[in-house]
């Protein structure tokens, strides 16, 4: 298995962001969901050219369509600004965190 990705996030302002899950549990990424859309972001279910981020879940082993996606887009388009966020190693993972206790 090739090594994932992950871009180096430390903070990012939510509001009216694009965001895309993957690699999460059903219950875990409907939270999230909610969570980010109470503090103004917008979550879609799919990544496209207007993703700004997408956050995986390192515990999951396996390359999801949706990262695969991710990576093709930064790889074809020009300033394509999707970030891809690891959930749990990310230096933004206590603002993730605050997401769920809100």
């Amino acid at each position: 298995m090739k090594k994932m990705i992950r871009d180096k996030v430390k903070f990012i302002s939510i509001r009216g962001k694009s965001f895309v899950h993957t690699g999460l549990s059903v219950s875990g990424g409907k939270g999230l969901e909610t969570r980010i859309k109470m503090a103004g972001g917008i979550c879609k279910s799919a990544v496209s050219g207007v993703t700004d981020y997408l956050i995986v879940d390192s515990d999951y082993n396996g390359e999801t369509t949706k990262y695969a996606k991710a990576l093709d887009l930064r790889a074809t388009e020009k300033n394509n600004k999707i970030r891809i966020v690891d959930l749990k190693l990310s230096s933004m993972r206590s603002q993730i965190r605050e997401l769920f206790r809100m």
